[in-house]
């Protein structure tokens, strides 16, 4: 998705698709269009609906799904209220 975190993770998982030994997934919403997966590139899994804990059952399943070897979790803080 186009924000800081989205381009970070772009890049992140295009440098690390350029390893043959590795494969890159991206887990992100469904309403996320912006990147096609591509032949060799990380594969982009647009299947959470949301991102809150009523949502986290359907995360955790599209990971155990994946069997992951490494997770790495980003997300924009921008748009979330900061209580004082």
């Amino acid at each position: 998705m186009r924000c800081g975190v989205g381009d970070y993770t772009a890049r992140l998982a295009e440098a690390l698709s350029e390893d043959a030994g590795m494969k890159v997934s991206v887990l992100t919403s469904e309403t996320d269009s912006l990147q096609e997966t591509r032949a060799g590139g990380p594969h982009i899994s647009r299947t959470v609906s949301g991102w809150n804990i009523r949502d986290l059952r359907q995360i955790i399943g599209a990971v155990r799904q994946s069997r992951p070897d490494i997770i790495h979790l980003q997300f924009p803080t921008q748009g979330y209220k900061v209580l004082n």
